[in-house]
């Protein structure tokens, strides 16, 4: 959007080109074409883009507990993406530089520790799916748009998360979704009703791919004046010996203003169940989850408080293998990189523990650079695990329109182990 200087408006910068735009390009101001008309009444403008992310990062850690992690790494996401109107898509999607292999991936680089280089190219299809509206696709069946068809759908192979990942977060995952949307009545000012049904690539709560599941699940989005309420629910069932698990989740994300500020809240309740006795991968358990942030007084810089609370074993459905556990979420400290072997600094599991972070973010340079300086720790409750502490300070820079530098320093300290530090020097682009 335009910003002001000086009491003038300023000129939107000009957008970067995808890698390849064909007929309507992506964000294009101007007229649109007359498109074709399909035999269903549905009017199609085709277009095709091709975009992508690389991402090479430099990686040390000084593992306590083991060998001690120093390694280049890489990751690639390219994306084809057909348009056939607003609503219909097709994506493809690939990683050629990294791929699954047990309870993580691989990535292509090189290990400092032995000086191997590690080589995982392939062409193995990460992303397929296709989504569009029924009522779009078929205006003919409801040409006053009075009746119920404005039904979303997706099928195929794509990413999915849930509770802002506490409850289900996927990279890739095989399903099909069918969503309800627009609903509203009784004080509810939007409501949207989707249904999943995933039946490969389910990955369980310890990031271990089970070949024999499948979870059906019912997520819930309801928009009121005052708070954004989800409502989900998922049950997984298997024939391994990972044991099935029916998994919940009820949470609510509100802004509300307080002394000279405006505040930002979410607050989450989850639990799970078992359903063929407790596993690894199935547990009986409660999560306790907050985010609060708000911004510092005559600044642009954010301050945020995050916090949990994990009662037995909680458990997801399913997360990928760069998901780790549900505690991602948490801060930093608690979130893996998604690019290569080093890990979170501070566990991310949620079994009879309780922690949180404490973070500062201030920006610069009209938001292009970013320095965040970040507090955190857990500890079991059941004298399960020792308590660890730990901090990090993350700097981030763009670099023209494509690059970002992003430069992470850390150390943690567990009780009973050495102090451990960590880094990581990583260059992003989007093109």
């Amino acid at each position: 959007h335009p910003f002001f200087m000086s009491g003038n408006i300023q000129p939107i910068p000009s957008r970067p080109n995808l890698m390849i735009e064909t007929n309507e390009k992506f964000l294009k101001n101007g007229f649109l074409s007359p498109g074709i008309i399909t035999p269903t009444g549905a009017v199609w403008r085709p277009s095709f883009w091709a975009f992508g992310t690389y991402r090479s990062g430099f990686n040390y850690f000084d593992n306590p507990t083991g060998q001690p992690i120093g390694e280049w790494t890489n990751r690639l996401d390219l994306f084809d993406q057909l348009n056939l109107s607003g609503t219909e898509r097709l994506l493809i999607g690939i990683r050629p530089l990294d791929q699954e292999q047990g309870a993580g991936r691989q990535y292509t680089g090189v290990n400092f520790r032995n000086g191997q280089w590690t080589d995982e190219a392939n062409v193995d299809l990460q992303t397929l799916f296709f989504e569009g509206d029924l009522g779009e696709i078929f205006p003919r069946f409801d040409p006053y748009d009075t009746g119920r068809l404005d039904l979303g759908f997706s099928v195929g192979r794509q990413p999915m998360s849930f509770q802002q990942g506490l409850l289900i977060n996927e990279d890739m995952i095989d399903a099909v979704t069918v969503t309800r949307n627009t609903l509203s009545g009784a004080g509810n000012l939007n409501l949207r009703i989707t249904g999943v049904y995933a039946w490969d690539k389910i990955n369980r709560n310890n990031n271990t791919l089970d070949s024999q599941a499948d979870f059906y699940g019912i997520f819930t989005e309801s928009d009121f004046a005052s708070s954004t309420i989800n409502a989900d629910i998922a049950w997984l069932n298997t024939d391994s010996a990972q044991g099935g698990v029916m998994a919940w989740g009820l949470s609510g994300i509100q802004r509300f203003h307080g002394h000279q500020n405006t505040y930002n809240s979410s607050f989450h309740l989850l639990g799970s169940t078992a359903t063929d006795g407790e596993t690894a991968a199935s547990g009986n358990g409660y999560l306790l989850f907050s985010q609060f942030s708000w911004t510092a007084h005559h600044s642009e810089d954010l301050i945020y408080l995050n916090s949990f609370w994990a009662i037995d074993q909680f458990t997801s459905p399913s997360r990928g293998p760069l998901g780790g556990g549900p505690l991602g979420q948490t801060g930093i400290l608690f979130a893996a990189a998604g690019l290569g072997q080093i890990g979170a600094p501070l566990s991310s599991q949620a079994t009879d523990a309780v922690g949180g972070s404490l973070g500062y973010q201030l920006f610069f340079d009209e938001t292009r650079q970013q320095v965040i300086f970040e507090l955190g720790g857990r500890t079991g409750t059941q004298g399960n695990e020792d308590s660890s502490v730990g901090a990090v300070t993350r700097f981030q820079r763009a670099v023209n329109k494509h690059w970002v530098v992003i430069l992470d320093g850390f150390v943690t300290k567990t009780e009973g182990q050495n102090t451990a530090p960590g880094c990581r020097l990583e260059f992003l682009s989007k093109f």
